[in-house]
C-alpha cells in the first residue's frame, strides 16, 4: 500500500504543478496559514464537472464535507452534475459518497485486449 500511496502523491504533485495548463479548477481551505484541504476538478461539459482529487487532513473533523460543499457552491455552481469518480471498492469511501445522495451511477467494466488476436 505504501508504494501505491507514494505513486499517488507523486502524481498529485505533478498535477498541482500544471493544473492551470490542464484546464482544472479547484479550491483550498487554509487555517492559520496551513493547508488543511484541497480539491481539483475538471470541467467536462458545460453541465458536468469531474472531481479528480479531494484531500484533507484527517485531524480536522468533517473537512472533506466542507471542501466539497464550499467548492461546489462557490467555484462550480454553474455545473448541474458533479462526478465524484469511483470509490474503488473501499467501503468507507463508498459510504461517504452515498451520503451525497448521487443522482446516478456509471457502471464500469474491465476490458482486456489481446494484441495477438
Amino acid at each position: 500500500m505504501t508504494r501505491m500511496l507514494t505513486a499517488e502523491g507523486e502524481g498529485i504533485l505533478r498535477v498541482l504543478d500544471h493544473w492551470r495548463e490542464m484546464g482544472l479548477i479547484g479550491g483550498a481551505i487554509e487555517l492559520d496559514g496551513r493547508l488543511i484541504a484541497y480539491t481539483l476538478a475538471e470541467p467536462v461539459t458545460p453541465e458536468l464537472i469531474m472531481i479528480h482529487y479531494e484531500k484533507g487532513l484527517p485531524e480536522f473533523h468533517e473537512v472533506y464535507q466542507v471542501i466539497n460543499k464550499d467548492f461546489l457552491f462557490h467555484d462550480a455552481r454553474s455545473y448541474k452534475i458533479a462526478n465524484r469518480e469511483e470509490d474503488m471498492g473501499d467501503p468507507g469511501l463508498r459510504h461517504a459518497k452515498l451520503a451525497y445522495l448521487p443522482c446516478g451511477y456509471v457502471e464500469k467494466c474491465n476490458v482486456h485486449w489481446n494484441a495477438n488476436a
